[in-house]
């Protein structure tokens, strides 16, 4: 992979979050066959934000030339509880052709004035806020949280300019609340509603998983209705543009030009393998075989042409692929796209 086949880059900026969702991967469980959250931070998850002034000289942004969309997010954390999220997107903003940047929130942090200086700041910034139902629902699963404080700087947002996409991953606590979402939505001037289904899979086969919170117990289960798809609601908030797929790559994310780069500075080809350097998933050691070392990785340690050439995208997954020797993330979450990529099905 080259500089120029880069089309889409995620960044992952912070560990650091102010939310307890059930099933969040950064707490501990009780059990390790199932994702309960209990509120004690996982072992394995370090506190500690990504380090900008190190990281953006090497990212060499001025030479992805094909780069469209930069996204912003947080697997283990929320993007703007890193204190010098601005630094990163000056950096974007100083690009010569400024891809669409768009980045995740729970929404809840920060105030109204800051999100309207954001607003102001970054036009080309879409902001997507994850708000799971309304006031009676949305803290069922992001605990802690307070839906008033959402809206509030939502509406700051909104009204100094700025693009909102309302993302609702959907229970069955609030499934009924769909219609009642899409209304609330266009009166607070988003130009989006993205239903995301609750990963199924986090259930391991149980009908409801146990939240506890403030000494109080409730349920949370998956839905038991078809989501519909994204409603539009006013301009659209994402351009679509057809994505030229890498003729040479079996790796679905390689082939679509995505990289990511986690909180520690690690580049990666997807979210998925990043559990396995921080969190010493079963994968690690094979991973790290593969890249011959995490320090070949390493933004803090070289620059983004650098790591490319090194052997994880140079070589070695691609041949792991080939050989049949896959990476236990690449079977779990791509298997059938990558048989798809080897023209075998």
């Amino acid at each position: 992979m080259k500089l120029s086949d880069i089309q889409t880059l995620v960044i992952e900026p912070t560990t650091y979050c102010n939310a307890k969702c059930a099933h969040c991967p950064r707490f501990d469980v009780t059990d390790p066959n199932v994702f309960e959250s209990t509120g004690t931070l996982h072992a394995k998850v370090v506190l500690e934000n990504l380090d900008f002034s190190t990281v953006i000289p090497n990212l060499c942004l001025d030479r992805m030339s094909s780069l469209r969309t930069i996204e912003i997010e947080g697997d283990k954390g929320d993007p703007l509880m890193h204190p010098n999220i601005n630094t990163l997107l000056d950096a974007f903003a100083s690009m010569q052709q400024v891809p669409t940047v768009q980045l995740t929130t729970n929404g809840s942090i920060r105030n109204p004035t800051w999100w309207q200086n954001l607003a102001k700041t970054y036009p080309f910034l879409i902001v997507r806020f994850s708000i799971d139902g309304l006031d009676d629902t949305n803290h069922l699963y992001r605990v802690g949280l307070n839906f008033n404080t959402i809206i509030k700087n939502l509406v700051a947002f909104t009204e100094s300019g700025g693009r909102v996409v309302w993302k609702m991953l959907i229970f069955k606590h609030n499934q009924h609340q769909i219609k009642l979402v899409e209304e609330y939505a266009r009166q607070t001037n988003c130009e989006a509603v993205h239903y995301v289904p609750c990963d199924i899979n986090r259930f391991k086969g149980l009908d409801k998983w146990p939240v506890t919170h403030a000494n109080q117990t409730h349920f949370i289960s998956p839905p038991d209705i078809d989501i519909p798809p994204q409603v539009i609601l006013k301009r659209f908030a994402k351009k679509f543009v057809k994505v030229d797929q890498l003729p040479d790559k079996i790796c679905p994310w390689g082939k679509m030009g995505n990289l990511y780069i986690g909180h520690q500075g690690h580049v990666l080809p997807c979210c998925s393998m990043h559990y396995d350097t921080t969190l010493d998933y079963n994968g690690r050691t094979y991973l790290e075989q593969l890249c011959q070392g995490f320090d070949n990785q390493s933004l803090l340690l070289h620059d983004l042409e650098t790591i490319l050439n090194n052997p994880l995208f140079n070589t070695s997954l691609e041949q792991s692929l080939n050989s049949g020797k896959w990476h236990n993330t690449c079977t779990k979450t791509c298997k059938q796209p990558i048989l798809k990529n080897m023209k075998k099905i």
